[in-house]
């Protein structure tokens, strides 16, 4: 404020006196905060009190945000599986089935170098 002064002065013979504790401590619930030209305003410990209350809301909200935001990204995940996603159980046993056909093949072309083997011998 422009016109905002305050003054220092020393203390007369009374200086032992507990008048300027007593006046520090009478800050706590003067109404010193938000003061506005012909407004109330509210005391030290009210404004401390509102910004622990405004400050406990928004962690409130942002702990909240975080669950929905997580739980939003869990679904978009799910979905995404869904549609372009492998099943690990069908693909181990996909892999079992060629492991079969490799081996099956294997003991074929082995019955086919025996049977040629022995029709080349016999000639």
């Amino acid at each position: 404020m422009v016109n905002d002064t305050f003054s220092i002065g020393l203390t007369g013979a009374g200086s032992s006196d507990n008048r300027n504790a007593l006046a520090v401590v009478g800050l706590q619930t003067a109404k010193t905060v938000g003061v506005t030209n012909g407004g109330v305003g509210t005391s030290l410990s009210g404004a401390y009190a509102d910004l622990v209350s405004v400050v406990g809301t928004l962690a409130g909200q942002g702990k909240s945000d975080v669950t929905a935001s997580a739980a939003v990204v869990a679904q978009a995940k799910s979905a995404r599986d869904s549609v372009s996603g492998v099943s690990l159980d069908e693909e181990a046993a996909n892999l079992i089935k060629y492991q079969q056909y490799y081996t099956a093949s294997s003991q074929i072309i082995k019955a086919a170098q025996t049977i040629f083997s022995t029709l080349i011998n016999s000639l």
